[in-house]
């Protein structure tokens, strides 16, 4: 007949047993974690980074109460004073919008800015009205707006381009040909416009994209502005939106392509 084993000496070999059990179990989980690199350790200049987060659009108010403009600051750092790009978005559109549907990766260190347009429309959005004088008296207000929150860090006199989609476009093409201003390039979409060379001449414009979709009723007048803007001396072109209609949806590589083309000179 077996003996039993008496509870004070089950208890005193319980440490005997158990110990060494959970020391067995513990360092096997220290050597299943990855070890950490040294503190000192260098970097392979040629391991893959991770994507910096794109900084998040803002809205800023307009001084002498015109409004406010979406911001979206530019993806990559720029190297000394970021250039930037005014959109005018169209009839009853909104500023947020139409700046959210730019392709921020096709913009690399530029800022985009689209003030608001003054008059509301019944079903939302809102519409340019007031004449040239008010929409010019926006935009540099929004240009003004982006400089004191960005100081030294933008471009906001000189090299700017002025883009606008359908009535922006119209209006946009208006302000640039009124007076002299920090326009340097006009980027047009989707509208009947055809600026006269030498009104763009004598405010600073340099270079003029035209756009539209191939379904979009403006394509035929925006291709032939563009013939008339070359043969008079505008470095001027009509670009493509592909199978669209009347719409603004650039594609990133149509975009990057744009801006390049526009910020070219001598060519």
């Amino acid at each position: 007949m077996r003996r039993a084993i008496p509870t004070r000496a089950l208890v005193r070999a319980l440490p005997l047993v158990c110990l060494p059990l959970l020391a067995s179990r513990a360092s096997f989980a220290v050597e299943s974690r990855p070890p950490l690199p040294p503190e000192n350790a260098a970097v392979d200049p040629l391991a893959p980074e991770a994507t910096p987060p794109a900084a998040a659009a803002l809205d800023l108010p307009l001084a002498g109460g015109l409004g406010s403009a979406r911001v979206v600051p530019p993806r990559v750092a720029p190297e000394g004073r970021a250039r930037v790009v005014v959109l005018l978005h169209g009839m009853c559109d909104e500023a947020a919008w139409m700046c959210d549907r730019v392709p921020r990766e096709a913009l690399g260190d530029r800022f985009v800015v689209c003030p608001r347009a003054p008059r509301a429309c019944r079903g939302g959005g809102a519409l340019w009205s007031g004449g040239t004088e008010r929409t010019r008296e926006i935009v540099l207000a929004s240009l003004e707006a982006l400089d004191a929150r960005f100081g030294d860090g933008v471009e906001t006199r000189r090299q700017v381009v002025l883009a606008g989609f359908s009535q922006g476009a119209y209006v946009a093409a208006a302000v640039a040909t009124s007076a002299p201003g920090p326009f340097s390039e006009l980027l047009l979409v989707g509208s009947r416009v055809s600026p006269a060379a030498v009104l763009l001449r004598a405010n600073g414009v340099e270079r003029v994209l035209l756009a539209a979709g191939e379904f979009d009723g403006a394509r035929p007048d925006m291709t032939r502005a563009a013939r008339v803007l070359d043969r008079a001396g505008m470095p001027a072109r009509f670009v493509s939106l592909g199978r669209a209609g009347h719409s603004f949806a650039p594609s990133e590589a149509w975009l990057r392509e744009a801006l390049g083309w526009l910020a070219r000179r001598g060519d």
